[in-house]
């Protein structure tokens, strides 16, 4: 048996409460972890409030899995019989989708060996716990609006999970990033390397006279037409959040116009949980070259507190669970 953080219901953090439930067993391809460190993500708050679009995979009417949590990192206990590539003791992390079950708000997981991948041994299990969902989709944003060395990139949105990282992978390739947030964390973001600094409370991005390659958005508070306004006429808008359906559905009918009709390409991210990405943002911890940004720490029977935090949207970077 184990611990874990379990709701019965669709709603609000208030559904939470710990109870024991049976440790999972792993699959010929997965891996049974000790989960040392978890962390929140906004696709935990959807799945919890049941938004409408998730409900065919979450369960129309109750949560399928009662267990949330994508990201995790922690200890192998044990190996499927067809896994080569990871042993037991092994320091990993990693992170597991809606479509196979989540769980990581637990004393232990099982998932696909393909979810995985070896913690550096420089890093901490939080700080490890932080990467997996925000970073991937930060790095495969960027690859999907094909940032390069020289462009200039504007990211809206740079002060939480996916836009600390966001910053940081940009520089990574090498292009120019402005980024924008609000004034309480203009100096963290330009610590983290962006090149400028927009503070939204004194300044609208869309009317600072400059044009980008590429545009991040984490936030989708924008209609189309001001962020055509700032983009170069072959530049890539990639959205990765929303502040409402609204804005999201009129943004889906106008990109598929707008990709028909002009150089400019408008996206969405559909992020994919995968080991070599995994790696590569292993590899660039280990470097020192990114690193996580951590807001606050909580203890999985802190779940409640955790989730209301994250959901206020004033984190800066990540907020971590300790499990164990």
């Amino acid at each position: 048996m184990m611990k874990a953080v379990v709701h019965d219901n669709y709603g609000t953090p208030e559904e939470f409460y710990i109870k024991e439930i049976p440790k999972p067993k792993c699959g010929d391809d997965e891996v049974l972890i000790r989960i040392k460190a978890t962390s929140v993500n906004p696709l935990d708050r959807h799945i919890l409030k049941g938004v409408l679009p998730a409900r065919p995979v979450t369960g129309f009417f109750k949560p399928k899995n009662k267990v949330l949590g994508a990201d995790f990192s922690g200890i192998i206990e044990a190996v499927g019989k067809n896994v080569i590539r990871f042993n037991s003791g092994d320091e990993v992390f990693g992170a597991n989708g809606s479509r196979t079950g989540l769980g990581a708000f637990a004393e232990y997981i099982a998932v696909n060996v393909n979810n995985i991948a070896l913690k550096p041994s420089n890093i901490s299990f939080e700080e490890a716990a932080a990467v997996p969902i925000a970073a991937l989709t930060a790095l495969q944003g960027i690859c999907l609006g094909k940032v390069q060395e020289g462009h200039k990139v504007l990211v809206n949105g740079s002060s939480g999970g996916v836009g600390t990282y966001t910053v940081q992978l940009v520089k990574v390739l090498g292009a120019e990033v402005t980024a924008v947030c609000n004034h309480k964390n203009v100096n963290m973001v330009r610590s983290l390397g962006a090149d400028t600094v927009i503070n939204y409370n004194n300044e609208d991005y869309t009317k600072n006279g400059e044009f980008y390659h590429v545009i991040i958005d984490n936030v989708g508070n924008k209609i189309v037409e001001e962020n055509r306004k700032i983009l170069n006429m072959k530049g890539h808008y990639i959205l990765i959040g929303f502040t409402s359906l609204k804005l999201l559905f009129r943004f889906m009918f106008q990109s598929l116009w707008i990709n028909r009709r002009s150089r400019q390409t408008y996206k969405m991210l559909d992020m994919e949980i995968n080991s070599n990405d995994l790696e590569y943002l292993a590899k660039l911890m280990e470097e020192g070259k990114i690193v996580s940004v951590i807001d606050r720490y909580y203890s999985l029977a802190q779940m409640k507190e955790a989730m209301n935090y994250m959901i206020q949207g004033r984190a800066r970077g990540k907020v971590v669970i300790r499990v164990s």
